[in-house]
């Protein structure tokens, strides 16, 4: 089994020119096997009212912490990124990590919410919208917060259910 990575961002807004990451949650796995876990609150500048109804985050809270530009931050995270992206809605969370690393092809990128649009095709009328959330009632999977390791979690178990890390699809 080839080592993947199940990750997660929240951020302090939608537009990467304006807003930063305020959490990130990277699970490394192997086949099925959680083999490490980072976990990361960062501060930011400002926080949109979408993005705090969102994430349950304000500038406030994250006060305390070092913005993920700095370069220890930078470069902890880059020394993590080494194995396939497993992400729901990637486009999303890829294009903010895009604003600070190089990510071109080397590491693949798997989006789940294709994958899951199109395995459960009969069915997808009957939700609602695309969001994790309702993925994860779909699945039955109890999530105790929206949060980005909250959201790992729950993605990772989903990518378990499916196999979705087996059959050559990373």
């Amino acid at each position: 089994m080839y080592p993947y990575h199940v990750l997660d961002v929240e951020t302090s807004g939608f537009d990467t020119e304006k807003h930063d990451i305020a959490e990130l949650a990277i699970i490394t796995c192997q086949g099925s096997k959680i083999v490490d876990i980072f976990h990361q609150y960062y501060s930011v500048n400002i926080m949109t009212p979408e993005a705090s109804t969102c994430n349950n985050l304000t500038v406030e809270k994250l006060r305390y912490f070092s913005p993920f530009n700095t370069r220890e931050n930078i470069s902890k995270v880059q020394s993590i990124l080494k194995y396939p992206i497993w992400a729901h809605n990637a486009p999303f969370d890829i294009r903010f990590l895009k604003k600070y690393f190089h990510l071109n092809g080397d590491i693949p990128i798997k989006d789940t919410l294709p994958i899951l649009r199109n395995k459960n095709k009969s069915k997808i009328d009957k939700l609602p919208n695309n969001q994790l959330s309702t993925w994860f009632q779909y699945y039955g999977i109890s999530v105790q917060e929206h949060t980005a390791l909250g959201d790992a979690f729950g993605l990772y178990k989903i990518i378990n259910l499916e196999g979705l890390f087996l059959n050559g699809n990373l």
